[in-house]
């Protein structure tokens, strides 16, 4: 009797103690997630700590799923591994040159933690966990978009200004806690997951929906008071194919030259919402896309022709060195030396060729695919097939490696998806 007492015992007090591990690591994944989100909240001091207290009580808390996720053998994992490999040899042997490397690689790092962390929770079966932290993270959005509305209503292109990364400029601007570009594009894929969470809703109108709904609408207003054109862009294209259920490659084929058939007839939707939209950053690119469309050529535009002219240098450094590329220069003036910068992929292909990035994007395709397959509810595969459609697509017209951009695209928007329909996370 006192040893199955003794054991009784030890069995409760090794069960409490997983769920205090449990509950210190999912604090420290608020953390990580909050200080990725929020803008100005990042620190070295913060974010370190937090990071390594989550890698311990992720330990702690479920050792096997642990091992599975960053230790065991697996092509999604260790693809990632190599890429960054292949980032801190290039670095060593002085491939990378530019302005803060190490920042860079960290961010680089940073951006692909928050799959790795996501993929964690999924092996660990922690549902109420995703739930929990998804609903924090939701909050942190929520927080950052009202922000960033009230800076913009006192200097309307601060989120613009903030995109150029420029000291000289920026100066002022601090403390206003402003969503810069990171987390406007953020916001597209957040959006689009609520979005078409909506769009398969039979009572869209059920209190619940509803604050869904208010949630969109404030998303929305930010990411067009930001005037982020490609942003609001990406984020028609994909809500039209969540509207028509467009969920397999063949259609979105199909669709696509659909779309280029009918481009010249989409020049007048352009051209009136260019004369009616009051930013003039924003009507000045409605302009230009329709110009685009009509002509097919972007002569004669003032900022399109010169972001063709920046995705051309990438291509043309990628042929001219396909395996290794021309070395990972970064930098305002990296055109200097073939690196386009307006590109994830582009660039990637630029600095580093075949062997330095062919790694990343087997890596991340990897872990989508592998997240996509856990998916039990059909909806919930449409609409996460259709948000990284959009995460693809804004790779190759525009820089994607910022911590905002991970945090929502690899934890949030899953997260948000298991939220609302799996059962388990319910």
């Amino acid at each position: 009797m006192n040893y199955r007492n003794e054991m009784f015992n030890i069995k409760t007090r090794g069960s409490y103690l997983k769920s205090e591990f449990k509950l210190i690591r999912d604090v420290a994944a608020a953390g990580i997630l909050l200080t990725s989100i929020v803008p100005e909240t990042s620190r070295k001091i913060i974010f370190l700590p937090m990071v390594i207290a989550w890698l311990i009580f992720a330990f702690l808390a479920g050792e096997n799923s642990f091992i599975k996720t960053f230790i065991k053998f697996d092509i999604k994992s260790y693809s990632l591994y190599l890429w960054i490999s292949s980032l801190l040899i290039f670095n060593v042997i002085g491939y990378c040159i530019g302005d803060n490397i190490s920042y860079i690689l960290i961010n680089y790092i940073r951006f692909i933690f928050y799959l790795f962390m996501f993929l964690y929770y999924i092996i660990d079966k922690s549902f109420v966990s995703i739930k929990n932290i998804t609903i924090f993270s939701i909050s942190c959005i929520v927080f950052s978009c009202i922000s960033t509305l009230r800076a913009l209503s006192i200097e309307p292109n601060a989120a613009r200004i903030l995109a150029t990364g420029k000291e000289e400029l920026i100066g002022e601007l601090k403390g206003m806690i402003i969503g810069g570009y990171g987390f406007i594009y953020s916001l597209v894929f957040v959006s689009l997951a609520v979005f078409g969470y909506l769009r398969f809703q039979r009572k869209l109108f059920a209190w619940k929906n509803v604050i869904y709904i208010a949630i969109l609408i404030l998303f929305l207003i930010t990411i067009f008071k930001a005037a982020f054109m490609y942003a609001l862009l990406i984020f028609i294209i994909i809500a039209l194919i969540l509207l028509f259920k467009i969920k397999s490659i063949p259609a979105l084929t199909f669709t696509a030259i659909i779309i280029i058939i009918s481009s010249p007839s989409l020049h007048d939707i352009f051209i009136y919402l260019g004369d009616h939209v009051e930013n003039e950053h924003l009507s000045l690119r409605f302009h230009e896309i329709g110009h685009l469309l009509k002509y097919s050529s972007a002569e004669g535009t003032i900022d399109l022709i010169g972001r063709l002219e920046l995705y051309r240098i990438s291509i043309d450094s990628f042929f001219s060195n396909p395996i290794l590329g021309v070395g990972g220069y970064y930098g305002y003036d990296g055109y200097r030396y073939g690196i386009g910068g307006h590109s994830g992929l582009l660039d990637e292909l630029a600095r580093y060729g075949l062997f330095g990035t062919i790694f990343l994007v087997f890596g991340i395709i990897n872990n989508i695919m592998y997240v996509y397959r856990r998916f039990e509810i059909k909806e919930a595969r449409t609409i996460y097939f259709c948000c990284m459609v959009g995460f693809f697509g804004l790779s190759i017209i525009n820089t994607i490696f910022f911590a905002p951009i991970g945090a929502v695209v690899f934890f949030v928007v899953p997260g948000f998806l298991y939220m609302v329909y799996e059962n388990k996370a319910t």
